[in-house]
């Protein structure tokens, strides 16, 4: 049971180790517009990215910064919960020995 709850808590870090990264990225790229991919620039301007591609979206600062701030305190609640079940383990194998 106990790993299982720790599976779960590494997935939840690394969950929102992504958001983090995806949340700063955007965040170290904020001009306030839209941004464009500098690979795609041609002499004529910008070319605007595809679809779901992080370059062309509207990037919001205050919403980035909401993301970031969650996603650090989900990981650090899952980082809690390992500590917790690792000195839960700890107790029970002392009580056997």
């Amino acid at each position: 049971m106990a790993i299982d709850g720790i599976s779960a808590a590494l997935q939840g870090l690394q969950t929102q180790r992504g958001r983090i990264n995806d949340a700063a990225e955007n965040i170290a790229r904020y001009p306030g517009q839209k941004q464009s991919d500098p690979a795609q620039e041609l002499e004529g301007g910008p070319v605007k990215a595809p679809e779901g591609t992080p370059f062309g979206k509207e990037i919001s600062l205050d919403e980035e910064i909401v993301t970031l701030v969650s996603a650090s305190n989900l990981y650090k609640a899952n980082a809690a919960v390992i500590k917790t079940l690792q000195e839960t383990e700890d107790s029970v194998l002392d009580i056997l020995s």
